[in-house]
C-alpha cells in the first residue's frame, strides 16, 4: 500500500502514485503547476508553524476528544487530499494517544465527480459504514461539503449503502460541517505548502488508464525538501498536552447557522463588487483558501485583505505570492475574513 512519506501506521493513501521522475502526459503538466518553495518561503512556513501550532494543536485535540466520546466503536477516518491529509494524520495520532482504535485513509475528491467510489468500496469492504468519519482541513464556502454529499448520494444509491456525508474540519467558515473546532479564520500552517507538508503527494486526478484508484503525483525525486513528518511530530507534541485539558467542542447549530449566513453574504458581496463571471466558484473566502488559490491558480485574481497591518505576520507569504504573480491587493476593511481571493475579477473593480 501507498503511504507517501508518512509512517504506515498513520495513513494509507488510496491513490495510485505517479512518481515525478517518471511522469509524462497529464501528470507531467501537473509537475510544472506545483509551487516549489525556496528557502526563504520555507522560513515563512516554519515561522507560521511556530506561531500557530498551539491553536492548531488545541483544535486537533478538541476534534479527537469529541470523536473519542461520541464514537463507541472503531473509527475510520477518511480524509480528502490534500488539505484533509495532515489533519487526518494528526487526528489518527491523537486518537491512538486516547487509546481509541482507528484507521486512517486519504482518498481523492475530484471536482464534478466527488469522492473516488473505488476507494470507498475498498474501505467498506474492511470497515463498517457507521465507523466512517470524513475529514478535511477547513471549509471555504462549502463546495467540498456539497460535492461530498452529492457524490455519496449517488454512491449509496448504487451500492445500497448508507454512508453519512457529515464532515469534520478544524475551521468551518462556511457553516456546513457536521463538527468543527471553530469557525475562526486563522492560519492553519499546512495551507501554506503543498507536497512538502502533505506526504510529498500532489493533487489527485482521474485514472484514465486502468480501473484502479485515482492517481496522484508522488514527488520521489527530491524536488522539495520533505517537511511532512517533521510538521506532524512538532504539532503532535503540543496535541498531547492539549488533550490533557479535556476541553469540549463548542460547535452547535446556532454557530453553524451564523457562519453560513456570513459566508453566503460575503460570497454575494464579492460577486457583485468584483463582477465575477464565475459566480460562487470564483470566491475563495478565508486565509487558508487564499493560500490554496495563490499557490495553485494561474488565472487573473485579486487578493483581499482586511487588516494588512494587524495581520501582517500571517499574511507575509501571501503577500510574497501575490507579488510573484503580480496579483493586485485589495484592502477591504469591512470583510468578515482576514483574507480571501476572487478569481477573474473585472479589471476595473480591483483598484
Amino acid at each position: 500500500m501507498f503511504h507517501g512519506s508518512y509512517h504506515p501506521e498513520d495513513i494509507t493513501l488510496l491513490l495510485e502514485p505517479v512518481p515525478v521522475s517518471k511522469a509524462s502526459g497529464t501528470a507531467a503538466g501537473k509537475v510544472t503547476a506545483e509551487y516549489i518553495a525556496d528557502t526563504a518561503y520555507e522560513d515563512l512556513f516554519l515561522d507560521a508553524v511556530r506561531d500557530n501550532a498551539p491553536r492548531l494543536a488545541r483544535d486537533v485535540a478538541q476534534l479527537a476528544l469529541h470523536l473519542h466520546r461520541t464514537q463507541a466503536g472503531d473509527i475510520t477516518l477518511v480524509t480528502l487530499i490534500r488539505a484533509g491529509t495532515p489533519t487526518g494524520v494528526l487526528l489518527q495520532k491523537a486518537l491512538r494517544q486516547l487509546g481509541h482504535r482507528s484507521t486512517h485513509y486519504s482518498i481523492s475528491a475530484v471536482r464534478d465527480r466527488g469522492i473516488d467510489p473505488m476507494a470507498l468500496d475498498y474501505i467498506l469492504d474492511r470497515h463498517n459504514a457507521d465507523s466512517v468519519v470524513f475529514v478535511d482541513g477547513w471549509t471555504g464556502k462549502g463546495f467540498i461539503a456539497q460535492e461530498l454529499a452529492e457524490s455519496l448520494a449517488v454512491y449509496n444509491a448504487s451500492r445500497g449503502t448508507a454512508v453519512q456525508p457529515s464532515l469534520a474540519v478544524l475551521a468551518d467558515l462556511a457553516g456546513v460541517a457536521g463538527i468543527a473546532a471553530s469557525g475562526d479564520d486563522y492560519l492553519i500552517p499546512f495551507s501554506m505548502m503543498l507536497a512538502p507538508v502533505c506526504g510529498m503527494i500532489g493533487g489527485s486526478f482521474l485514472n484514465t488508464d486502468t480501473a484502479g484508484f485515482d492517481q496522484c503525483l508522488y514527488f520521489d525525486a527530491g524536488v522539495n525538501r520533505d517537511l511532512s513528518q517533521w510538521f506532524v511530530d512538532y504539532v503532535h507534541r503540543q496535541v498531547c498536552a492539549a488533550l490533557q485539558a479535556q476541553t469540549s467542542l463548542e460547535w452547535n447549530d446556532a454557530r453553524r447557522t451564523e457562519m453560513r449566513a456570513v459566508s453566503d453574504r460575503f460570497v454575494e458581496q464579492c460577486i457583485e463588487r468584483f463582477r465575477l463571471p464565475g459566480g460562487r466558484n470564483a470566491v475563495k473566502p478565508g486565509i487558508c483558501e487564499a493560500n490554496r488559490a495563490l499557490l495553485t491558480r494561474n488565472v487573473p485574481m485579486a487578493f483581499l485583505v482586511r487588516n494588512p497591518v494587524e495581520d501582517a505576520r500571517d499574511l507575509r507569504n501571501l503577500c510574497r505570492l501575490a507579488g510573484e504573480k503580480r496579483v493586485p491587493v485589495v484592502h477591504w476593511a469591512e470583510m468578515p475574513y482576514r483574507a480571501g481571493v476572487v478569481l477573474n475579477p473585472a479589471a476595473s473593480t480591483v483598484f
